[in-house]
């Protein structure tokens, strides 16, 4: 039987990092900057001139800075690991895309209300939405079968 490794991290141990872009200029600014934390997918995103390594150092650091988190190691060519990142950048982009103005100059101003919005959201790890449909349909079913009991033991008793 193969043995699973299990991976204990803690939380913003793992982040994934991605640019977004290039955008209409905005702000003098063309790219968005996205890191998500792995295990609570907390956001941070900054609006950037260049898509760059020098401009990805520096986040980091203020990023590793903020929350206490000792860098060691990272995986940058590996986009199979990025799912969380690029879901994030799906989300991100649909909520820009419903607060910017038609010309879409002033996403940088709005990366914030965005941000807020995506942390703010209720997230959960499945979809409870398929779920409770499905159930709903069980229970339209229940009251069809409960009709058929019914209209089965009116013909019984006769």
């Amino acid at each position: 039987m193969p043995m699973n490794v299990t991976i204990e991290v803690e939380l913003f141990d793992v982040w994934g990092i991605d640019f977004m872009g290039p955008f209409p200029k905005s702000e003098d600014y063309e790219y968005i900057l996205l890191a998500v934390e792995y295990v609570s997918r907390w956001m941070e995103a900054i609006p950037t001139k260049t898509n760059d390594s020098k401009v990805v150092t520096m986040f980091l650091d203020n990023v590793l800075v903020k929350y206490g988190v000792k860098h060691r190691v990272t995986s940058p060519y590996h986009p199979q690991a990025n799912g969380h990142t690029k879901l994030a950048n799906r989300e991100i982009k649909s909520v820009l895309q419903k607060i910017v103005n038609t010309n879409r100059k002033d996403w940088a101003l709005r990366l914030d209300d965005a941000l807020w919005a995506y942390r703010t959201a209720y997230k959960s790890p499945i979809d409870f939405q398929k779920a409770g449909e499905e159930r709903r349909l069980f229970l339209n079913e229940m009251d069809e079968f409960r009709m058929e009991a019914y209209n089965s033991s009116s013909t019984y008793k006769e």
